[in-house]
């Protein structure tokens, strides 16, 4: 279980029981939440029951991207064996398309493809990632069909309806689809037909997103069709602290309307009981604690997260995928005619524009192999259909399936160590279920019931304990300052202690290991190594310290001999 998975799961709830104000989310996107929320709503787990409800959705949203992934490149053989037709006319030029089987070209497709969902998107995550691959490989697939002259008023529907989705599913594809509607226009063969039919699908698009936007707009009480991009500027370009427990600062970027530091002893309590709900509610809406936050250019800064992305696209393609660089190079040579092949790849340009699109958007802030995956897969696949049917004879046939054949095998051992790797992860993982269900366990065997809150030291955003347990976490000292816990005076840990009592916490948790001879009063969970704190002892001191304050302070004031001091 991921953090991200948490809320997703979280909204997803919000949905079923009909808490719209807090479902609404302006960080997370809807679509992937209403799929969860009806597998839920059909299965109806119990909370140990739900990774696997999840799960089950993801391999099923799998299977839809696997099936969009077959339409667009069926319509892309379809689309090179049309351009082989129209230029037979030049003689032996439709031998050199029609030589070669269609089996290169598919058996590389469907390997980047397992490549894209299982070592860049992965299935293990609860992401929407693997939403917005399906609806970037059937937005594809429209567009090499509207390309082969099928264009009509139905099919700018249909990819309206698609890019709105493909929104719905994630934030970023929003401006994405305005990338996809150009290149639609410019596909039709006709500017005039283009616009009109362009026109029709944008009226879709909107039609379909903007009850959403407007419910969004309402919510933050701004324009907006999502703020995850605005925020990740914030952190990944202006360096605003990042994620959570934002104070404001003074370096330009604004002062936070939300600040939840509390400072004992040296020691960052943080408090966010209310407004927002979740799990975890920092993450649920992050938002909201960033409210007041003001974002500004700073060149040298976006230079700075620019070269950062560069560098991860460097490693995704000239580490990760040097099989691919590598292939298409030798094929590139072989061919003879580097200038002919390169100007057979530029004739796609209507395919290529949009990775390229997407890695110059993500390029400005912030970029994972999740992110781009599907893109890549177009960007290859799309070299691969002007460089693979290439062929002038027999024995450079056979060459080229030995190349395109070690390519696919390199590939797919790749995906298979990864695979490996990750199944072999133990069951005492941070992201293991096995050791969050034994916290949760731990937990109701203490008496801590759902709906409770508690306090936690450590990394909060992970806690899927918290989840199953069906507990909040509404205070936290976080990981960085979690050690300077064990180290400080007992009257300073007794102290920080009675913040979380403030907060009204049954209990207060920990994953770090107390050092040996400072963690009286807090028992182990289970075989596991976090530990819990009653604070009913030292909530009820408090409570009965405050009472006798309050009450001497009366006296004072009344002309009694006691004071507060």
């Amino acid at each position: 279980m991921n953090p991200d998975g948490m809320c997703y799961l979280d909204i997803a709830r919000a949905y079923l029981r009909g808490d719209w104000g807090a479902a609404i989310n302006p960080y997370w996107s809807p679509l992937y939440c209403w799929l969860l929320a009806l597998g839920i709503f059909v299965m109806k787990p119990s909370p140990y029951g739900e990774p696997a409800v999840a799960h089950l959705v993801n391999f099923t949203v799998y299977l839809a991207a696997l099936f969009c992934f077959h339409l667009f490149l069926r319509e892309l053989i379809a689309y090179i064996q049309d351009r082989a037709a129209k230029n037979g006319v030049a003689g032996d030029r439709e031998k050199e398309f029609t030589s070669l089987p269609e089996w290169p070209l598919c058996s590389l497709g469907y390997a980047l493809f397992i490549w894209c969902c299982l070592d860049g998107i992965t299935l293990r995550l609860l992401t929407p990632d693997m939403c917005v691959a399906a609806f970037v490989f059937l937005a594809s697939a429209i567009l090499l069909h509207v390309q082969r002259g099928f264009g009509n008023w139905l099919v700018f529907v249909v990819f309206g309806l698609v890019l709105a989705l493909g929104y719905l599913a994630k934030s970023p594809m929003f401006p994405l689809a305005f990338i996809f509607l150009a290149v639609g226009i410019f596909s039709v063969g006709h500017f005039g037909r283009g616009m009109i039919r362009g026109l029709v699908g944008l009226t879709i698009f909107l039609a379909v997103v903007s009850p959403f936007m407007v419910a969004l707009s309402r919510n933050t009480g701004h324009i907006t069709f999502g703020d995850s991009g605005r925020l990740n500027y914030a952190w990944y370009v202006n360096g605003v602290r990042p994620f959570a427990h934002w104070q404001g600062d003074s370096s330009g970027n604004g002062t936070a309307r939300h600040p939840t530091k509390e400072d004992v002893g040296g020691l960052a309590v943080y408090e966010f009981r209310k407004p927002i709900g979740g799990t975890y509610p920092l993450w649920y809406n992050p938002v909201y604690w960033y409210e007041g936050l003001r974002l500004h250019f700073d060149l040298r800064k976006q230079l700075a997260a620019s070269i950062a992305t560069a560098k991860t696209y460097f490693e995704m393609f000239f580490y990760s995928q040097a099989t691919l660089v590598t292939g298409f190079l030798i094929l590139s040579i072989m061919s003879g005619r580097r200038s002919t092949c390169l100007e057979d790849i530029s004739k796609h340009w209507r395919l290529l524009i949009i990775p390229l699109a997407a890695f110059g958007m993500y390029s400005l802030v912030y970029v994972e192999p999740r992110y781009i995956a599907p893109f890549a897969v177009l960007l290859w696949t799309g070299i691969a259909s002007a460089a693979l049917y290439r062929s002038d004879s027999l024995e450079a046939d056979k060459l080229v399936s030995c190349v395109v054949g070690t390519m696919v095998a390199l590939v797919m051992i790749t995906v298979v160590a990864s695979t490996i790797s990750a199944a072999l992860k133990g069951p005492d993982s941070p992201d293991s279920l096995d050791l969050h269900r034994q916290v949760a366990n731990g937990l109701q065997s203490a008496g801590i019931q759902p709906r409770e809150d508690v306090g936690f030291i450590g990394y909060s955003f992970g806690a899927y304990w918290a989840q199953l347990a069906r507990v909040r976490i509404v205070a936290d000292i976080p990981r960085e300052e979690a050690d300077k816990f064990w180290v400080v005076s007992p009257t300073v840990r007794a102290r920080a202690l009675s913040a979380f009592c403030g907060v009204k916490v049954r209990a207060v948790v920990t994953d770090h290991v107390p050092v040996s001879g400072s963690a009286e009063g807090w028992e182990r969970i289970g075989k596991t190594n976090y530990y819990a704190f009653a604070l009913s002892p030292i909530c009820e001191t408090a409570s009965h310290s405050a009472e006798m304050a309050e009450g001497t302070t009366r006296l004072d004031k009344s002309g009694g001999c006691y004071s507060p001091h």
